[in-house]
């Protein structure tokens, strides 16, 4: 991510470093830094993959002639790393075993911690964040029997990483501070930089603001005393986008616009293009139109040339805020209409991807049950084998034996080939139901949610241009809201399909961030009590229906309690138990208009599709308590 210095200097050193482990006595060799080879090979093959990997097969070479298994296994190590930079997971875990193998023979505990922290990183670029976690606390246990901090340090701070990747940011922050009081104590300011970096993403996401920015801060100190002119580009962006959320426009911008100047002098598209978006949303704040419209262009040209789909989503949602601000209605709906088309594309090809998860992972399933019986047929052979050895000790009874086992043998081979098919068949017919429930589940969510808007935005995009400035800036308004609005429910859909497995408190979460994004700008007071005994893992569909109830109760609270409290109150002990109060105006349900009384019945009817009850209470001001169970 970071600019790195150039390469020439970089392979001048490691040559010397191959020179001198070449000369080295085998007590000397013992006596080398193991990390500053790992390290070294990290820094070359983000440079020069080629280079680097011609250093490593002459130190393979040479150590294979010293027949040192310790840096036999760092040499593979080297190899594993190298490939892993090349995106060959395959031989990089090849390689990782390998060094696994000699560490164990040489009998070194720190090269063992080293291997498992390489799959672990592995398994999180996969995606496989359960593998991952595995490994690093293995690792983890292995670097604090020997008492290497260092180790520990750096598990510390990949088990956090890993933990935000979750989106378990309340797990993360322990580890993050376990790695960050490791580097305050040895004084390793770059390492004290981008752990604190680490916990105020964390702090971020958990909305807890103030110690977000306290960490951004203490982070940007951090940097600014070292002079890390590239690491600033990426910490003057993350405190920017801060002070935006907090509202503090002013500071956001002074504090982008250092970003810019930074990053449009690396080659990182991705990150100048959000950083371009978010200086355009700022200038619109901020009443900087001309200058929005310039960064939003840019940003569009970026995406644009490099594919990527959610800055051009972006991109042309600010440029049609521009035109909408300008009133020049006609041009504004044509970058609404092409980010509604890119939008719908994205989600398209997210439930593809989606789809072809599953069949790979079917897949494997699929091969996993052949191996097995393919071990099991292996082993009637040992059988069979182990009983003619014996036919020729005891010739006379051993016939007997050979003939009633080659018969039971036949049977049990008949039988299983016979179950392993009715497995077959099982699994494939229940991987269509779910595929079928799946498309079902996903074509009602999209009708109730999206079918809807989409249907109005088209009905105004095709009305009457003959129509008054106010009218128009009415309707672009308007149309700008139902598109946020059918933005935000395809994700809160896709969020539910990518996950590889959902809990209550993950969709405790989820409410937590959309409640308090609802009434960001509002006085009222929101407060969530958790009481989870059992967090056990919800079905896909059955989570994303309970996350749109409590969606639509909030979002009735919004529009019409005129509350100054909300409490979300949420259970887990034999059932599931949600109750979402307010101090509102209230209602009386048998004197609702007939819009009103449609939602209460949508309402109904979610919680009979995943079997649950739902209670009403209320009055008039007396505000108004929602109760679901299932």
């Amino acid at each position: 991510m970071h600019k790195r210095p150039f390469k020439i200097q970089f392979i001048f050193f490691l040559n010397i470093l191959f020179s001198t482990f070449s000369s080295f006595s085998q007590t000397q060799k013992d006596s080398l830094e193991v990390s500053t080879l790992i390290d070294s090979a990290k820094y070359l093959t983000n440079i020069d993959a080629k280079a680097a990997m011609n250093i490593a097969n002459k130190l393979l070479a040479k150590t294979k002639k010293f027949n040192d298994k310790k840096y036999l296994g760092l040499v593979y190590s080297l190899i594993g790393i190298i490939k892993d930079n090349e995106a060959d997971i395959n031989g990089a875990k090849r390689y990782y075993d390998s060094s696994y193998v000699q560490y164990k023979i040489a009998g070194y505990p720190l090269g063992i911690s080293m291997y498992y922290n390489n799959m672990g990183l592995l398994s999180n670029k996969e995606g496989n964040y359960n593998n991952a976690l595995m490994f690093y606390l293995k690792g983890l246990k292995i670097s604090d029997s020997i008492k290497n901090e260092r180790m520990n340090s750096r598990f510390y701070n990949n088990i956090g990483f890993l933990y935000n990747n979750m989106e378990q940011y309340n797990l993360a922050i322990p580890y993050f501070k376990k790695a960050l009081e490791i580097h305050t104590k040895n004084n390793n300011k770059i390492q004290i930089g981008r752990v604190t970096q680490n916990l105020a993403i964390s702090y971020e996401m958990l909305n807890d603001l103030a110690n977000a920015e306290k960490m951004y801060l203490t982070a940007l100190e951090n940097e600014e005393a070292l002079k890390d002119s590239v690491t600033l580009g990426y910490s003057f962006d993350n405190i920017g986008g801060l002070y935006k959320k907090q509202g503090k426009f002013e500071k956001a911008f002074n504090y982008h616009v250092k970003a810019y100047n930074i990053i449009k002098g690396l080659n990182d598209v991705a990150e100048l293009a959000t950083i371009e978006n978010n200086l355009s949303e700022i200038c619109f704040e901020i009443k900087k139109y001309d200058l929005a419209l310039k960064y939003a262009i840019e940003a569009l040209s970026i995406s644009d040339a490099s594919k990527l789909k959610r800055q051009q989503v972006r991109a042309y949602h600010n440029i049609a805020t521009y035109y909408s601000l300008t009133n020049n209605y006609k041009t504004a709906n044509e970058y609404l209409q092409k980010e509604n088309e890119l939008t719908i594309t994205m989600f398209n090809e997210d439930i593809a991807k989606s789809a072809s998860e599953m069949m790979v992972k079917y897949q494997t399933e699929k091969k996993e049950n052949e191996n097995k019986l393919l071990i099991q047929q292996n082993a009637i052979k040992s059988l069979e084998i182990e009983n003619n050895t014996q036919k020729l000790k005891i010739r006379n009874i051993t016939i007997f034996i050979l003939i009633a086992i080659m018969a039971v043998i036949a049977i049990l081979i008949l039988w299983q080939i016979n179950l392993s098919k009715l497995k077959k068949q099982k699994r494939e017919l229940e991987a269509q139901q779910k595929i079928q429930i799946e498309r079902e589940r996903i074509s009602r969510d999209l009708h109730d949610n999206v079918g809807g808007q989409l249907s109005y935005v088209l009905f105004s995009l095709e009305g009457d241009e003959e129509i008054s400035t106010e009218k128009r800036r009415e309707r672009a308004t308007t149309l700008a809201s139902s598109i946020r609005s059918i933005t935000r429910n395809l994700r809160e859909t896709i969020w539910a399909l990518n996950q590889e497995k959902l809990t209550l408190k993950n969709l405790s979460d989820k409410l937590k961030l959309y409640a308090r994004n609802m009434f960001a700008y509002t006085d009222t007071k929101i407060k969530f009590e958790e009481h989870i005994d059992d967090d056990n893992e919800l079905n896909p569909a059955f989570a994303l229906n309970l996350f749109r109830i409590c969606q639509e109760v909030i979002n009735n609270v919004f529009k019409h309690a005129k509350a100054s409290e909300l409490t979300v109150t949420i259970e887990r002990k034999e059932k599931i138990k949600i109750c979402i109060t307010d101090n509102g105006i209230g209602f009386d349900k048998n004197d609702l208009p007939e819009d009103n009384h449609f939602g209460l019945s949508n309402l109904h009817s979610r919680a009979k599709e995943i079997n649950a009850t739902i209670d009403i209470e209320s009055s008039i001001n007396n505000g108004s308590k929602i109760t679901l169970v299932v």
